[in-house]
């Protein structure tokens, strides 16, 4: 099974999803550099990578983010570039495998991502959650990824938990990410 696919980001061949732009007071608490804590994470079957991170710019009605993964070799860096409309409907991202569809709506507080992944296993449909949690000056990110493995014939989870301490000097617009 095609593993690294599952873990490069939610950019791939989208699902329909129909959800309508709500629950937006959200949308600011998402909005940041974010760093993925390995030790809060369950990876389920999926491999675990070296590190990751998301710098979310925007939010609201529309999606401006890159995901980067950094696995041991021969996985490497994976990314995903959004750019797109918070709406329900099929938009195009860039990934390290090229351009890929996928849909993305807010429902309620969660941000839902759908898509499906073609690998050595068929074609797998995948769910993401995203919501925030925490206080003031300690946040988490948490994303939890259903993944449909129809040679398997059950359902996959894993729960990626990303940190943001909130810092007023870092502006996620001019985030630059470099390998760790």
């Amino acid at each position: 099974m095609c593993w690294h696919r599952l873990l490069g980001g939610a950019a791939l061949f989208a699902l329909s999803l129909s959800s309508p732009a709500v629950g937006q007071p959200q949308a600011n608490q998402v909005v940041g550099a974010w760093r993925l804590s390995v030790a809060d994470s369950d990876f389920g079957l999926t491999p675990a990578p070296d590190s990751a991170r998301l710098v979310i710019r925007q939010a609201n009605e529309h999606l401006d983010m890159r995901e980067d993964y950094f696995f041991p070799h021969p996985h490497g860096h994976m990314y995903a570039d959004y750019d797109m409309p918070i709406d329900g409907e099929e938009y195009f991202s860039t990934t390290h495998e090229g351009i890929q569809a996928m849909r993305v709506a807010w429902e309620g507080s969660e941000l839902l991502f759908s898509y499906s992944v073609d690998s050595g296993a068929g074609l797998l449909d995948v769910t993401e959650k995203w919501s925030v949690t925490g206080r003031e000056g300690r946040h988490q990110l948490v994303v939890v990824r259903s993944i449909f493995v129809p040679s398997m014939q059950e359902i996959v989870s894993n729960r990626l938990v990303f940190d943001r301490r909130d810092d007023p000097s870092v502006n996620p617009t001019e985030v630059r990410l470099q390998e760790p």
